[in-house]
């Protein structure tokens, strides 16, 4: 596996070596990780800034948010060394390391405080599951939720959430849904779309919002260490784009009725034209 790793690191460069650097931290052990850190740290922080509590993360043993990241780049990208098959249990589980590694030091309870008890929401791509669990302890569980997302994510998100004790795994959906609810929340779904499969999604999304529902779409703030890193999973793609709080509106069709922000993100909440 080092010859290996070695050999990529040498054979990519710009863009493609951050990337594939952040995929390398994903197959390759603890020491390897700790080696790859302190050779490519300062390179990388010139190109994607500060990593968030890193010191901290460090000392947790996660080294940083990078790790679980690739897991969840790799997984819509062609790989740039050799054929490789995708782990989605890695992407997957990848995704809940992130999110809970972002979102443990901030104050996600008044973020989310469109989040009303006796609601009924969908989690539109909900991938790991992690919004769902963040929704029910917002609640006490007072809540109705739902998740959808492919069938291949979905499988490893069931036993995910079965291995976590929540019951969550028997609410996640892998074909798409057809009842309408309050609310139908989308995560980091539309920047990886162009203009027609944006017009696609959010097609496919109106007829499952109620009349006086909401369609709440969530997004990375640009300028962030987090969305940089998406930004160069996007420059190696040449699909999708980060998108400006201002401009989601416009781009997805909705008529905003309120902005929220945080560390990382940023949503809006309104009606699909």
């Amino acid at each position: 596996m080092s010859r290996e790793v070695d050999k990529v690191i040498q054979a990519v460069e710009g863009y493609r070596n951050i990337y594939m650097l952040l995929y390398i931290m994903t197959i390759a052990n603890e020491d390897k990780k700790q080696d790859l850190l302190q050779k490519y740290y300062p390179h990388l922080h010139r190109v994607l800034g500060d990593i968030p509590n890193y010191i901290k993360y460090q000392r947790q043993d996660a080294v940083t948010l990078w790790p679980s990241l690739a897991a969840t780049m790799e997984y819509n990208l062609p790989l740039i060394a050799k054929p490789h098959n995708i782990d989605i249990e890695a992407y997957v589980r990848g995704l809940f390391e992130r999110n809970t590694l972002v979102w443990q030091d901030q104050d996600w309870r008044k973020y989310l405080d469109f989040i009303n008890p006796g609601k009924q929401v969908l989690d539109y791509g909900c991938g790991s599951g992690f919004y769902m669990t963040m929704f029910r302890q917002l609640t006490e569980c007072n809540l109705d939720v739902w998740g959808y997302d492919r069938p291949e994510i979905v499988e490893v998100a069931k036993v995910l959430h079965e291995g976590l004790g929540s019951n969550l795994w028997a609410f996640i959906m892998d074909s798409k849904p057809t009842a309408k609810y309050d609310i139908v929340w989308l995560s980091e779904v539309v920047h990886g779309k162009d203009a027609d499969g944006i017009k696609e999604l959010m097609a496919d999304v109106k007829p499952l919002v109620k009349e006086d529902g909401l369609v709440v779409i969530q997004e990375l703030l640009p300028g962030t260490a987090l969305s940089n890193l998406f930004d160069v999973q996007m420059k190696i793609h040449c699909k999708g784009k980060l998108i400006e709080p201002e401009d989601l509106p416009n781009e997805c069709g909705i008529k905003p009725k309120w902005f929220r922000y945080s560390e990382y993100h940023y949503c809006i909440g309104g009606t699909i034209k």
